[in-house]
């Protein structure tokens, strides 16, 4: 299920994750996810933290300036990010997180409202069609919200970086799905 597992939902926003061949297709979730997670759970504990310590808010930084790959220096030469693309994607990007947090806190509360009722022996079948209803309103509701602003954020980019880009998401994506 591809629970937009919002809270840690794969917030591998590292946004435009997967930048897309054709001019139609915008980058890949699981690259926004990454990044939208990082963006929303900063100075936050995390619920499956072993301790529920705060995370060092230098490492955090740090982390978080390497999931924004229009921050990070690095990625900005890799894919020859201009300063003023850099503030328009933190600008887009910054526009979205309000809408985003608060899509994915709706996905997390009706899909345990969806799991409640699930597990409740008295729960009707109506019931649960019409709380799953609202789980999947939710999730789409947020597909569209991200979509929107990876299309935003697409349009930043030159042909040329949307392919590096890509390109850079697809090697990350082939890593990580390597057998070990």
């Amino acid at each position: 299920m591809h629970v937009v597992r919002l809270l840690p939902f794969t917030l591998a926003l590292a946004l435009a994750a997967s930048v897309p061949t054709a001019a139609a297709q915008v980058p890949s979730d699981d690259a926004l996810a990454c990044l939208i997670e990082r963006a929303l759970d900063e100075g936050q504990t995390r619920p499956d933290d072993a301790k529920g310590d705060r995370i060092d808010p230098k490492a955090a930084e740090a982390a978080k300036a390497k999931m924004k790959w229009w921050r990070s220096d690095e990625m900005r030469a890799e894919f020859g990010i201009t300063d003023a693309q850099s503030v328009e994607l933190e600008r887009i990007f910054q526009s979205f997180v309000a809408a985003l947090k608060s899509g994915m806190m709706d996905v997390d509360r009706y899909q345990k409202d969806v799991s409640k009722l699930m597990a409740e022996p008295s729960a009707s079948e109506v019931d649960v069609i019409q709380a799953i209803n609202r789980l999947e309103a939710a999730k789409a509701d947020l597909g569209r919200t991200r979509s929107l602003m990876l299309f935003r954020m697409y349009r930043v980019l030159s042909p040329e970086q949307r392919e590096k880009v890509k390109k850079f998401h697809e090697q990350k994506d082939a890593a990580a799905n390597a057998p070990r």
